[in-house]
């Protein structure tokens, strides 16, 4: 599993965009579509996405994956960032959607 996943990020920064051939189901399609062409690395909405849910996935002896949460917390050149409390702010909308 991980080497699939290492494999598919490093080839989405090479090409600067995910191609559908990565894309293998209805979930992953709807992380990606949050994504646009005008989203940069310091200039993007807060994304939150459940990528597995515990109970859904079992490992290679049968026991249930822990939750696997993609989370991205928003940027914006418009207000300078305080890092932890960016990291607070994202900790509670974390809480918010998955509560």
């Amino acid at each position: 599993m991980y080497e699939k996943m290492k494999i598919r990020v490093e080839s989405v920064v090479d090409r600067g965009s995910i191609s559908s051939e990565f894309i293998e189901n209805e979930v992953q399609q709807k992380a990606f579509d949050k994504w646009d062409s005008e989203f940069t690395r310091h200039d993007h909405p807060a994304v939150i996405q459940v990528l597995l849910e515990s109970g859904q996935e079992k490992d290679i002896k049968g026991y249930p994956m822990p939750n696997l949460i993609y989370v991205s917390r928003e940027k914006s050149k418009a207000y300078t960032h305080n890092n932890k409390a960016g990291a607070l702010n994202t900790l509670v909308m974390i809480s918010s959607n998955i509560l």
